[in-house]
């Protein structure tokens, strides 16, 4: 998701503490990240990476939905629910 890129970007940018200090900061904050993205790549540009997550997330809740409704009835039956 777009604010997934932006917490991401914002958290590589090398400056500060842990990186170069005297490079600045390319990010001032969650706009203004979301507007470069936006600007550079379109609106393509900041959905990046959101296949690698479905792929990622459809094979765990698929399993989750089908324990689900293979183990209600069961329940249901045993527990007089």
């Amino acid at each position: 998701s777009p604010l997934d890129l932006a917490k991401f970007r914002l958290q590589i940018q090398r400056a500060g503490v842990y990186g170069d200090a005297n490079q600045p900061i390319f990010y001032s904050g969650m706009i203004d990240c979301l507007k470069k993205a936006y600007l550079a790549d379109g609106l393509r540009g900041c959905f990046r990476g959101s296949v690698a997550r479905v792929i990622h997330f459809v094979p765990s809740i698929t399993i989750t939905m089908t324990c689900y409704e293979k183990l209600c009835p069961i329940f249901a039956n045993n527990f007089k629910v």
